[in-house]
């Protein structure tokens, strides 16, 4: 055999040990009690997914454009997270049975989930998670309870964690990574506007009073306008604010039913103005309300931009332009730039020039 084909029929075999390795951690063992069964056929029957706790709930609702939160205003939920889900759901396997006393399922994190009126009373309390066909009828539902990460078990996995069926007293030690969240941001791709900076040519912050600043890079460095003559721009905050502007998340969101195409005028917003070096033209646009800051995105391109551009910008038009989205504190903060902030202060110059040979 030449070394050629050696190492060809070599590879081919560590690929086949990886793919079955991969085929052992997804799939229950012949023998194992899995946990849904029969939920493996009934993937396409899934309509409604909903996950509760005793301070809080997180339901979605499937439709011919995707997965929706309700608890959102119908906002599109990451489809990709509940299909790990119920991916989840249908590795999982039973190990081994618990405790069978109601009085002890606290100790395992799996009393039942009915909404605590007190801190204390949500102690103990599991997570319930159920999917419902299109007719309400239940498909799978499960009392999740304590995690344990010791199981051993190599390629199956050592992650665990405590269950009990609804209605029933026995609980269970199950293998699986099921754990769901009652964060309703945790079910959605929580990136408003994701670019490199350095894509950035232009931003311009327009005040509720009229004031104007607009940051320029042309590649090597950055201007600011309008700047004092004699006055040396801080790099370090110009960078801050291409950084903060480039990348935003949000904490939450509604439906952008008062501020839509600013028909509201007596409301006061500062407006950030984003232009990249390929003609993308992003508008983000900051209310205060209730003492968070709120903003609106709407996107379009310029008319002899490359036509990735053009699709770039109706799909971030697409997406956005209907809601209003609670932005982090540290996100917020670059809506008060004002020119002053981006003035190199007198003793950094002294710094400067002191440290120079």
């Amino acid at each position: 055999m030449s070394l050629r084909r050696f190492l060809i029929v070599a590879l081919l075999a560590v690929v086949s040990i990886i793919l079955a390795m991969t085929s052992l951690r997804h799939s229950p063992a012949t023998g194992e009690k899995v946990l849904f069964p029969g939920l493996s056929n009934k993937i396409d029957d899934i309509s409604i997914f909903t996950v509760r706790s005793a301070t809080s709930s997180v339901t979605a609702r499937r439709s011919p454009q995707g997965w929706h939160l309700e608890e959102w205003d119908g906002y599109p939920a990451d489809g990709s997270k509940i299909r790990a889900l119920v991916a989840e759901m249908i590795r999982a396997v039973l190990l081994e049975p618990k405790t069978a006393d109601l009085g002890r399922h606290a100790l395992l994190d799996l009393a039942d989930p009915a909404p605590a009126t007190e801190a204390a009373a949500a102690e103990g309390r599991g997570r319930e998670l159920t999917l419902h066909d299109a007719n309400g009828n239940v498909l799978a539902a499960i009392i999740i309870g304590r995690r344990r990460f010791d199981l051993g078990g190599g390629i199956a996995g050592s992650e665990g964690v405590y269950v009990r069926r609804p209605g029933e007293a026995q609980t269970w030690l199950a293998r699986t990574g099921l754990f769901p969240t009652t964060d309703i941001s945790g079910w959605v791709d929580s990136t408003l506007m994701g670019l490199d900076s350095a894509r950035l040519a232009q931003v311009t912050l327009r005040h509720p009073n009229g004031h104007t600043i607009r940051v320029t890079n042309n590649g090597t460095q950055k201007t600011v306008h309008p700047l004092p003559p004699n006055t040396q721009v801080d790099e370090n905050a110009t960078y801050r604010i291409f950084a903060l502007l480039s990348h935003i998340t949000f904490e939450n969101v509604v439906r952008n039913n008062i501020y839509r195409n600013n028909s509201n005028t007596g409301i006061e917003a500062t407006r950030a103005f984003l232009t990249t070096h390929d003609g993308l033209r992003i508008n983000v646009t900051a209310y205060n309300r209730d003492g968070a800051t709120w903003v609106a995105l709407t996107a379009n391109a310029a008319p002899e931009s490359p036509a990735a551009v053009h699709t770039e910008a109706d799909t971030l038009h697409t997406r956005h332009h209907t809601w209003l989205y609670q932005i982090p504190s540290y996100s917020a903060a670059v809506f008060q730039t004002r020119p002053e902030d981006l003035m190199q202060r007198q003793e950094e110059k002294r710094e400067e020039s002191s440290a120079q040979p």
